[in-house]
């Protein structure tokens, strides 16, 4: 499920006596007015649409067809000293082994 409008301005109508600045969680009418649901409706499906078409492209770069063809064996990172790191179980295990 994908929601759009809330800022996150960390306030809301009810709880400080405050209102939604967007219009998305609020009682007052006026404000809920101004959200524009299928404007942001049209905001949704194209962020949906650049995810998907991101992750196909990513999918192409690594040989794959489908998202079913990752594993583990397909993850491959830098970390803050830039080495490469292709097994993520031997990362995690050293990590462990240091927090103990």
């Amino acid at each position: 499920m994908m929601s759009a409008g809330c800022i996150r301005a960390r306030y809301c109508s009810g709880t400080t006596g405050r209102s939604c600045p967007v219009g998305l969680a609020t009682q007052d009418k006026a404000i809920r007015s101004k959200y524009l649901v299928y404007k942001h409706a049209d905001y949704i499906k194209n962020y949906h649409k650049n995810i998907l078409k991101g992750i196909r492209g990513l999918l192409a770069v690594m040989g794959l067809k489908h998202y079913r063809e990752l594993n583990k064996g397909n993850l491959m990172f830098l970390d803050k000293n830039s080495r490469v790191h292709d097994d993520i179980d031997k990362v995690f295990e050293r990590k462990l082994d240091l927090e103990n």
